[in-house]
């Protein structure tokens, strides 16, 4: 998925938008279940952990 596709893209930060563009692209992060990346929200443990190993799927040999 494109990262403009989602409803809140306009709310990620300049700083931030080439790292979660990659992020995004690379299937690493999603967005929530209802859809939107939510860039100023507060990731969960879940999330975080659901990030972690979808990294170290695509990423780190095992």
């Amino acid at each position: 998925m494109v990262i403009r596709e989602y409803a809140d893209y306009d709310q990620i930060s300049n700083f931030a938008l080439e790292t979660l563009n990659w992020a995004v692209s690379a299937g690493i992060i999603n967005g929530t279940d209802n859809g939107p990346l939510r860039p100023s929200a507060t990731a969960t443990r879940e999330q975080a952990a659901v990030i972690l190993m979808r990294l170290c799927k695509k990423y780190v040999s095992w």
